[in-house]
């Protein structure tokens, strides 16, 4: 529709997939006239994040707000193995009733869209992978680092957990 080479189409994946980058201005290798395109045409999603808790052992809790106000909550558990599991909601609210639950007392507003359902894992993903790139590049200073100050020239090989989104589960509100 604008004319630009499909290998641009190629690129906006890698920033947004691979590289976890959802700030189209950071895009540093899409051309300055595309970026702005894309700032006016396009937007991350249609969640937005109501509240997020984040403990100890890194499991992230958000509450997302919905564009028709309703809220969902999508949890990001991290593993010592290192696999991650997202578990997403696939519903506002809850048609079961159970009075022990707050979801539940809720009542049943609606099920999400397919692209409120994606949303929900493709930010984690995005987030995981864009946090593996600057843990690669933190740990490359390092080994530049001490590389350097001890005159070695062989590169010292670190093993590290990839960060990438193992496994994907549906909230227990009642869903299908």
């Amino acid at each position: 529709v604008w004319g630009y080479p499909r290998y641009r189409a190629r690129q906006i994946y890698e920033w947004v997939h691979v590289r976890g980058v959802l700030d189209v201005t950071q895009m540093k290798s899409i051309p300055q006239h595309l970026r702005s395109q894309l700032v006016q045409h396009t937007k991350e999603g249609s969640l937005t994040i109501d509240t997020e808790l984040i403990s100890k052992d890194g499991t992230i809790k958000r509450a997302y707000r919905l564009q028709d106000g309703h809220v969902i909550e999508s949890v990001l558990m991290p593993y010592d193995d290192g696999r991650y599991t997202a578990c997403i909601s696939s519903q506002a609210g809850c048609a079961q009733g159970c009075v022990i639950c707050a979801t539940g007392q809720m009542g049943f507003m609606r099920q999400l869209t397919v692209d409120e359902i994606f949303e929900q894992v493709s930010r984690f993903a995005s987030e995981l992978a864009h946090q593996e790139k600057e843990d690669q590049k933190q740990q490359s200073k390092v080994e530049t680092l001490h590389s350097s100050s001890r005159s070695i020239t062989k590169k010292n090989k670190s093993h590290h957990k990839s960060k990438r989104l193992s496994n994907v589960v549906f909230m227990g509100m009642g869903e299908p």
